[in-house]
């Protein structure tokens, strides 16, 4: 699986997913400051999930997006320490029933939710 990491994820978290064996690409190394419409476009051509705290994705891929990507994964809370997101992250990754690709995922501190994407 191949994760693309938004610049509003923390640096910590890209160490901790990249120790992990995790294959990993940052928008913060490679393209800070582009447009969502950049990171969407770089999610399509490198078949990546997109792992983000920005809200304004699911408008994005759910009614604004002429092609799919893979997935999305969203943080909806805010970290108490920079790691906190991978290490919720990778605790979810080890549920046999979470299956990112496809789904745009939904991550609180303490839930998960999950909504198939459109097929385009």
């Amino acid at each position: 699986m191949r994760l693309l990491i938004d610049e509003n994820v923390p640096l910590g978290s890209i160490r901790v997913l990249r120790a992990s064996g995790l294959d990993v690409l940052s928008i913060m190394e490679d393209c800070r400051g582009c447009p969502d419409t950049l990171v969407l476009q770089k999610a399509r051509e490198t078949g990546a999930i997109i792992v983000t705290f920005d809200r304004d994705f699911g408008g994005m891929v759910f009614h604004e997006m002429e092609e799919p990507v893979e997935g999305v994964v969203l943080f909806r809370f805010t970290p108490n320490y920079p790691e906190e997101p991978a290490e919720i992250l990778l605790a979810i990754l080890e549920r046999e029933e979470i299956e990112l690709s496809g789904k745009f995922t939904v991550i609180d501190r303490n839930k998960v939710r999950q909504r198939s994407l459109p097929e385009r």
